[in-house]
């Protein structure tokens, strides 16, 4: 049977709550002797994403990405925390305002799975498609 990357992952989350450093390292070491023997260190790095959210969610933060034409100010930025953090019930909300010329206006908003795509770029192309139908 395969072992997932969020398996893993949850797994290693659930070994090291509540442990101090010297046990946290032990653990660490058997877990990666694990991901050798079953010939997994190729997961790594998925793994530490998947542990990164199961972190994330039990300190009650979400990461998002913004992405806009241009660097949004603190001022926005503080409004979007605001909003996101009342809708999605998250006490700490972290954006990554990421630059993209290509939307040409508007945002869009990154997380988890979940794409809000506010961006000109798909007004423009939506409307495109309705003229073509």
């Amino acid at each position: 049977m395969k072992i997932t990357s969020k398996q893993y992952a949850l797994s290693l989350y659930k070994l090291v709550q509540n442990r101090d450093e010297k046990e946290i390292n032990f653990v660490l070491k058997n877990f990666v002797n694990v991901l050798a023997k079953n010939s997994d260190l190729k997961l790594s790095k998925k793994i530490i994403t998947e542990f990164e959210k199961f972190c994330d969610e039990a300190d009650g933060t979400a990461k998002i990405d913004v992405i806009s034409v241009k660097k949004l100010d603190k001022e926005i930025i503080g409004l979007l925390n605001k909003h996101i953090a009342a809708k999605l019930d998250k006490k700490n909300i972290i954006i990554n305002n990421k630059i993209s010329k290509n939307i040409l206006g508007g945002i869009i908003l990154k997380y988890g799975d979940t794409i809000i795509d506010g961006s000109f770029r798909k007004k423009i192309n939506c409307l495109k498609n309705k003229l073509n139908k």
